[in-house]
This record gives C-alpha cells, structure tokens and sequence, in this order.
C-alpha cells in the first residue's frame, strides 16, 4: 500500500527529512505565504520544505514538464504546512504533553545520521546551515511528537479492527485478485557476456559454459559449481539459488526455459541480455486460489495471513477517512488564508 496521508502526518517523516539534505537554502527576502489562525508561515518556512525537493525533481523530471511538476508539489507542500500548523496548534489547545526522554530519542533518531566525533559537529553544523538551533530543534520536535500524539487520542484510540464479516467480503469481493500464481523455485549459474561482444568473446563465454554444463552431466554439484564459476554476486554465495519467482519476474528466456523444467533437471545452455545461464529447478508450486489462512509476505522476511493483512489494509482506510473527516472539521473551523507562491 501506498504511504498515506495519514501515515506522513503521525511519522518522524518531517524529524528524519529536516536535516542532512546536502544543500543550502538561499536567502530570501521573507514574506507571508499563508496565515492560520493568526500564525503567520514565512516564504523561509516554505523553502525549508520545498528546498531538497525541488533539487530532487530537477535531477528527475527534465523538459518542459518540470516547471508544471514543480507548482504541483509547490502546492502539495504549502497545503502540508497549513495542515501541520493547523495540527500543532490542536495539540497545544488540547494540552498534549511529551516526555523529554521522547523528544530526546526524536534527537537521537536524527544524530544516528551524523558522525558522533566532536560532540557531534556536523550535526550542529547542520543544524546552523539549515537555521536552527540545538533548543529551536528540539522544540520542534517536540511539537512533532503532540501531533502524533493527538492523532493518536482522536483517531487510532478510537478506531476499531473490522469484523470478520468484513473481511470475508473484502476477500470475496476480490477473490480474483487473491490467486497464487504457478511458480519455480531454481538455481543458475550464469557466464557474463554484454550484448555487443564481439564473436571471440561471445565464443569464450559460450566454451566456458558449456564446459560447466559437462561437469554437471558428470554428476558434479550445480550449488557447488555455481559457488565456484557463477558471475552473478547476488546468488553466486547461495548455491545459485534464487528462491521463488513467477514467470514475470525474469526476463522473458529465463522464464521459459525455467517453466519448462520438471524439479532436479538441468538445462540447456540459455542465452539472455545478461549472458549464458545454466538453470536447475529445485521444486514448483502450481498456481492456485488463496485463502484466507494462506500466508504473504510483507517484508523483512516476515509472513502473515492474508484474513490479517485484510483486515490491517481496512483498518487502516477507515483510520485514513476518520482523518480525512476530523481534519476537514479542523479547517472549518480555522481561519486560513493562503497566498501564492511561485
């Protein structure tokens, strides 16, 4: 799922990002670029946050696109600010408290990103560049932390996990989306060749695995083998294997000659954009329809069932409306004036 609106707001995105972006923001002449409800956002607040970003889409975007995707996320970003400003202030007029020991691990979660010699030098150094000091700093996470904290009390404290008969819908509504698609789980060993070498080399590389190709037929070990000649660092270590994957996943050469293996055999010579392969499949696992005890991966290695991630990705749209819902109330309530910016 994709980062949400909600998730930036409640995360240390804002913390981690003020620091450490390599530039130096030029100095402007300050004006107001939008008022909430009597606190002013200065032109300098505006290009404290849009400073990494538009060097970022410069590197990105190129042509004539690039004025208009930079107005975009101009006003992305000014509307993100009045929220911020609008949010801090509803945690200070509901007297949300945080602890120093939580706005000391917001400053060290920064500082892991700086060397810790000299009593941190160049993270103060930082901090002057970007016009902050050590206290401004850190009150300015602390009001990050209230934030999260608010959020905390008036959405996710009262949000509740879906039902069952919710999550049993949401399964059966998508149930075609829901499948296992046929997979092969394989090892390779692969010769390097670029695509515009010359005969010689193309002949080279071809001898050499063709000539592994023999020593298997042999009955020597493909994980072995694999360990010893494989240029392929990111398997080379394993054995060659390459775990799991659906036909997708590989180049189209890769794939077919893969799938059109059985479990324990070897094949031919496969040529690729990446040079000469030799493939040996170790199991399979047939395309099938997912239930709701089936497991997915998330990352980091870890598995969960796919009734849990059902119900997390619903409990999470329904903390994203209440959000949604709760920060339109705040608006109405607020008085905004909001001002162009080029």
């Amino acid at each position: 799922m994709n980062r949400t609106r909600l998730s930036v707001v409640v995360g240390l995105v804002t913390i981690i990002g003020l620091l450490g972006s390599g530039s130096v923001l030029a100095k402007v002449v300050n004006k107001t670029v939008a008022v909430v409800n009597n606190e002013v956002i200065t032109l300098e607040d505006f290009n404290k946050k849009t400073g990494p970003m538009v060097e970022q889409y410069r590197r990105v975007y190129k042509g004539t696109d690039i004025e208009e995707k930079l107005k975009e996320m101009k006003k992305e970003m000014l509307t993100q600010l009045v929220e911020e400003k609008l949010l801090r202030q509803e945690a200070k007029k509901q007297n949300i408290i945080v602890t120093k020991q939580d706005i000391q691990k917001g400053v060290d979660e920064v500082k892991k990103r700086f060397k810790p010699e000299n009593d941190y030098k160049e993270y103060k150094e930082e901090l002057k560049r970007q016009g902050y000091t050590e206290k401004i700093f850190e009150n300015d996470i602390k009001e990050q932390l209230m934030v999260m904290q608010l959020i905390e009390k008036e959405i996710k404290a009262k949000a509740t996990l879906p039902n069952e008969a919710e999550v049993q819908k949401y399964y059966d509504d998508h149930k075609k989306e829901l499948k296992q698609e046929e997979q092969v789980r394989a090892r390779h060993i692969l010769i390097r060749l670029d695509e515009k070498a010359d005969l010689k080399i193309q002949s080279a590389a071809l001898k050499k695995i063709q000539e592994i190709q023999a020593k298997i037929k042999k009955g020597e070990d493909f994980p072995a083998l694999a360990k010893e000649y494989s240029e392929d660092p990111g398997s080379k270590e394993n054995g060659g294997d390459l775990g799991f994957f659906t036909k997708d996943t590989m180049v189209p050469e890769f794939s077919k000659a893969a799938f059109a293996l059985k479990p324990g055999q070897v094949s031919e010579a496969v040529k690729t954009s990446f040079g000469y392969h030799l493939i040996k499949v170790e199991e399979t696992k047939p395309a099938k329809q997912l239930t709701l005890d089936d497991e997915v991966p998330v990352g980091a290695g870890k598995n969960v069932k796919i009734k849990e991630y059902i119900q997390n990705m619903l409990y999470q749209q329904s903390m994203e409306k209440k959000f949604e819902e709760w920060l339109k109330d705040l608006k109405s309530k607020a008085k905004i004036e909001i001002n162009a910016v080029d």
